[in-house]
């Protein structure tokens, strides 16, 4: 198996033939043996996982907010029955949520703060709203899906986004 230079002409069986055009070199059975990618082909597969991560990055995102909304859902969850515990034992709502409801005003990985406030009637004695607000510089300050998600006494739940409750809750 002798390599054969393009720019010399090699008579072969009473027959002059040439190097023919192609990467790599010929050998005699008449097949290419490739030595690596050409940049064309580096480039195109270049394009195309670019094209898909353009693509993956921002469905990701909005799993990871979604996901992370429900930390806001259950620190809502959380002081509304720590709340109707309270009322149970002292015929009164509380507004301290740390001291008597003995619940965290901060979520679990600090996505969200709990505020808790006078509820429809206005007095606290009789009703509460509370609201998961978004920590501001955190990731989900930039949910304007959702927003900021409020509870209250009578167990209507909404959100401040663009979206309705529904998909928020």
């Amino acid at each position: 198996m002798r390599r054969i230079a393009c720019d010399r002409q090699v008579k072969m069986a009473g027959k002059r033939r040439g190097c023919r055009p192609g990467i790599g070199h010929y050998r005699r059975n008449r097949t290419f043996h490739f030595r690596g990618f050409s940049l064309i082909e580096v480039m195109i597969v270049v394009g195309i996982v670019a094209l898909l991560v353009s693509l993956a990055i921002p469905s990701y995102q909005e799993f990871i907010m979604k996901s992370r909304r429900t930390e806001a859902k259950e620190l809502l969850l959380t002081a509304a029955q720590r709340q109707q515990q309270h009322f149970t034992m002292n015929n009164v709502y509380s507004t301290d949520a740390v001291n008597e409801l003995k619940v965290p005003t901060t979520s679990t990985n600090g996505y969200y703060t709990l505020s808790i406030a006078a509820g429809p009637t206005g007095s606290i004695t009789t009703s509460y709203a509370m609201s998961a607000t978004a920590v501001a510089g955190s990731s989900q300050a930039d949910d304007s899906a959702c927003g900021t998600f409020t509870l209250n006494s009578l167990g209507v739940k909404t959100v401040s986004g663009s979206q309705t409750s529904p998909p928020c809750w």
